[in-house]
């Protein structure tokens, strides 16, 4: 039952990317972060000006190294 909440959460999540176009901190670059309320895990996207779209980089455990993190936004 709970990897049915974590991918109703993370479509919710996804969905509320597309809908909203509010802006969520700015890390690592340009990229940006969303965090999931109910899972520590975090949307890491890019937001495309040029043909208006989100990119999504990754979703990963809150807990990663920053390193980590680093390495996959690459």
């Amino acid at each position: 039952m709970a990897s049915k909440n974590f991918i109703f959460e993370l479509t919710e999540a996804i969905d509320s990317l597309q809908k909203d176009n509010k802006e969520h901190k700015q890390l690592f670059g340009s990229y940006r972060r969303l965090l999931l309320k109910k899972f520590p895990y975090v949307i890491y996207y890019n937001r495309l000006p040029h043909n208006n779209t989100t990119e999504i980089i990754a979703v990963l455990h809150n807990k990663r190294a920053k390193s980590f993190i680093k390495r996959r936004l690459r």
